[in-house]
């Protein structure tokens, strides 16, 4: 199959793996795509998973070095939710990754579950029909209400800086 033309993306798949994952995007889901947003993906031998886009697609010419054209898996769905981080979110996420080294998409993953993206689990997708009340446009920065599954967590420190970014407060700020 050759794939000349077109575009490719890189998503953070939320597993406990490092890097990014490279998939190519079909034309219809193109103008769909929004950095901040997710989208479904096949991934390994499960059928699929959502992703997280974290940077806007890139000519199929782009492709990195040692990736052949033909092993390239198609992204299946764009959720309907367009960018479901706000870009001051993206980047507190892209701090914690490189600060505590972990997982870009197991980061995302915490900062906007399965159930917050108005899915049961990453194995039971919706793309469309999310509930209002689960929906992440509900939690964005300056709402001042931190969602349920993160209050949730048993983690105070977690929930401070939620709470903050719920807020909209300078997190810069000294609280003394």
């Amino acid at each position: 199959m050759t794939r000349t033309p077109g575009h490719i993306l890189s998503v953070a798949v939320p597993r406990p793996l490092d890097g990014l994952f490279t998939y190519f995007v079909p034309d219809g889901l193109l103008p769909k795509i929004r950095v901040g947003g997710w989208v479904k993906v096949p991934f390994g031998k499960k059928a699929t998973t959502h992703a997280f886009v974290v940077e806007p697609p890139r000519p199929v010419s782009e492709v990195p070095a040692g990736l052949s054209l033909d092993s390239i898996k198609e992204i299946l769905a764009v959720g309907d939710e367009g960018a479901i981080f706000p870009d001051d979110v993206l980047a507190l996420c892209r701090w914690t990754h490189e600060y505590y080294r972990s997982p870009l998409g197991e980061v995302l993953n915490c900062a906007a579950p399965p159930a917050a993206l108005g899915l049961k689990n990453s194995r039971n997708l919706r793309v469309s029909g999310s509930s209002p009340a689960t929906k992440p446009s509900n939690f964005s920065v300056g709402r001042g209400t931190v969602p349920p599954m993160i209050a949730a967590t048993g983690y105070p420190e977690i929930v401070s800086v939620v709470g903050s970014i719920c807020a909209g407060t300078n997190l810069g700020k000294s609280t003394k």
